[in-house]
């Protein structure tokens, strides 16, 4: 059997030899790292110059040789966006033909808006229920049956300005049916 002392220095020997191993495994692994990165940088810069772009050429999926610049989709869409804007340069630009559109609506309505405000109207408005009385011209309803009454033009105001404050122009009916004639004019509802 081995001494007590003994056994603490051929511990110390192990590990004495387990810090060299390890130590000369780091060198040897670093060395091989060095001449590999080397040579496979070497070898990897030798295959690009045996390769030739030009031989090689892109094939679709079927196989065929691709052309050597076909339109992207990207280039396409900017050249249709283009042929769109010049439209609308030579038209005018976007943003004021719409604030253009907008002004007019704008006026259209005031207009209507300020048509419909005028003592004329309201007296001439006040005479057609006194003369047609309180019943819708087309389905015989009233305000007793819940619904809102509108004094309605026959011809449309918008089409026969002249006609607008002409009471056999007029007619009672209720919203529904006002609402579902719009401005027809070649319904009677009397």
């Amino acid at each position: 059997m081995p001494k007590e002392g003994s056994v603490a220095v051929l511990i110390l020997v192990l590990i004495l030899v387990f810090f060299v191993v390890k130590k000369a495994f780091r060198i040897c692994f670093a060395l091989w790292h060095k001449w590999n990165i080397e040579n496979v940088a070497d070898d990897t810069l030798a295959a690009w110059e045996r390769y030739d772009k030009s031989l090689l050429k892109q094939k679709d999926v079927w196989g065929h040789e691709m052309q050597d610049r076909t339109p992207s989709y990207r280039d396409w869409q900017r050249n249709d966006y283009l042929k769109q804007m010049s439209k609308f340069e030579k038209a005018g630009s976007f943003e004021q033909r719409e604030q253009e559109e907008r002004q007019l609506q704008s006026e259209e309505k005031g207009s209507t808006n300020s048509f419909y405000q005028t003592k004329e109207w309201r007296k001439l408005r006040y005479q057609a229920f006194k003369k047609y009385g309180n019943n819708c011209a087309v389905c015989g309803r009233s305000p007793k049956d819940g619904l809102i009454m509108h004094v309605d033009h026959i011809k449309p105001r918008s089409r026969y300005p002249h006609l607008a404050l002409e009471i056999t122009n007029l007619q009672i009916m209720c919203k529904e049916c006002n609402v579902s004639k719009s401005n027809k004019d070649n319904i009677k509802w009397r």
